[in-house]
């Protein structure tokens, strides 16, 4: 990312005498660049088991607890893997890179409010799809 933020900077080099402010045209520039990567990967199979099994899984001590821990994350993953693409991104921000709601709120340029629709609606579908009742 900032090697893409520099590489605009050289690019437009000739021009920098004419910005009145460096500080605000960088910040657009990583912005615009960290949203066109947060898309990039949002059209991307983004969270794959590997991703998340060590958020999930505990420590193991069977061969056949590994197995069913396995499964289980199996069916997480596929519960996951079934948001609308929406809420999945969000929910891969969120939970997965930890970012605050507020960042990805501006990241993606959706009120927080938005953000906490998202993330209710996933874990009620990932609960839905795993059976679990509330």
């Amino acid at each position: 990312m900032v090697s893409d933020v520099f590489f605009e900077v050289w690019k437009n080099r000739k021009t920098l005498t004419d910005i009145t402010s460096m500080n605000a045209w960088l910040q657009t520039i990583t912005y615009r660049k960290s949203i066109s990567y947060l898309r990039k990967e949002a059209g991307q199979n983004i969270l794959s088991f590997d991703d998340i099994s060590e958020f999930f899984l505990a420590p193991i001590q069977t061969p056949d607890e590994a197995m069913i821990s396995r499964e289980e994350m199996n069916k997480i993953n596929e519960a996951i893997q079934r948001l609308p693409p929406k809420c999945k991104h969000v929910f891969f921000l969120a939970k997965m890179e930890g970012l605050p709601y507020k960042d990805i709120a501006t990241l993606l340029n959706i009120s927080v409010k938005t953000i906490n629709n998202h993330i209710a609606s996933a874990l009620t579908i990932i609960a839905r799809n795993l059976n679990i009742k509330k």
